[in-house]
């Protein structure tokens, strides 16, 4: 296993310095979360490129989790990366995003899963993923804005990722793997808009075993991973997807695979109910990774 780590590293760092040369960059810009996908993007870049020809770029706002923005401001100190803080507050706040949902009701964690478990009744799922995580396919109030504080603060990350990448002539990277791109569980415009994305290959569990053999801190690898847009620390990803990675990354791969429902079912004790979800997941998400629809004329 551990040859093969070397291997799947080695070559992701030959497409990243390929990836500058095509471009003709000076290096690579990156979002740093304090998660374990922009950890190990970090970390490659780093020895595909050297610490000076990498930048990263910590982006909170005050419904960030402290400990993600304590992790990221690690790594980059521990890899010696240049990096940039940057608070997203004020711009949010102008925009109007606070005012969407009570504050009260974010840092209430029995109120939200309270929340969470009528929504996941009303609309017929176990899996919010299945909805698509950032548009509910139903039109449903909640969803709407839900919707609307997400989308702002990707956004806007994006954007500065792209400003200072044209500033310093640095190639933007993303960080979604392979689990997130076909649950849904990014934005196309948002942490979805980028250059490269040098670990899109790589579902969940994989990216784990990365980072592993990398060298990421321990307590990066083993933390709940949350997308840290809205009461992330309560709302985890596995609380999203109603069950943890390692049974929706054996899903995906037997789909993958070409394995029948029953099938695939049988082999990973789940439910037939809990594989359509995911399929469901996968069928919505594709129309939103599609690029803009225009009339055929």
């Amino acid at each position: 296993m551990e040859k093969d780590l070397k291997e799947i590293c080695l070559k992701i760092e030959r497409f990243i310095g390929d990836s500058v040369k095509r471009f003709k960059k000076n290096g690579v810009i990156l979002g740093l979360s304090g998660g374990i996908d922009s950890s190990v993007l970090a970390f490659l870049l780093k020895r595909t490129l050297g610490k000076d020809r990498v930048f990263g770029l910590i982006m909170p706002e005050k419904e960030s989790s402290p400990e993600n923005i304590k992790d990221a401001r690690e790594i980059a100190n521990f890899l010696a990366i240049e990096h940039k803080e940057i608070d997203l507050t004020p711009l949010l706040t102008e925009i109007g995003v606070y005012k969407l949902i009570p504050f009260k009701m974010v840092e209430n964690k029995f109120l939200l899963n309270r929340g969470l478990k009528l929504f996941k009744k009303r609309m017929k799922v176990n899996m919010i993923h299945s909805l698509g995580i950032l548009g509910v396919t139903t039109p449903n109030k909640i969803s709407q804005r839900a919707t609307a504080v997400m989308l702002p603060k990707l956004r806007l990350r994006s954007l500065l990722l792209y400003y200072y990448g044209a500033l310093k002539n640095l190639l933007v990277s993303g960080t979604t793997n392979k689990t997130e791109y076909l649950l849904g569980h990014y934005d196309k415009y948002g942490d979805g808009a980028c250059d490269i994305e040098p670990i899109k290959g790589f579902y969940k569990t994989q990216v784990r075993e990365l980072a592993k053999f990398l060298g990421v801190p321990k307590k990066i690898i083993e933390k709940p991973a949350s997308h840290d847009l809205f009461a992330g620390t309560i709302l985890t990803d596995e609380v999203l997807m109603g069950m943890d990675f390692e049974k929706v990354d054996a899903i995906l791969i037997g789909l993958e695979e070409g394995k029948e429902n029953k099938r695939l079912a049988k082999e990973l004790g789940v439910g037939t109910k809990t594989i359509e979800e995911v399929k469901m997941a996968i069928a919505n998400e594709k129309i939103k990774r599609e690029m803009p629809f225009s009339p055929d004329v």
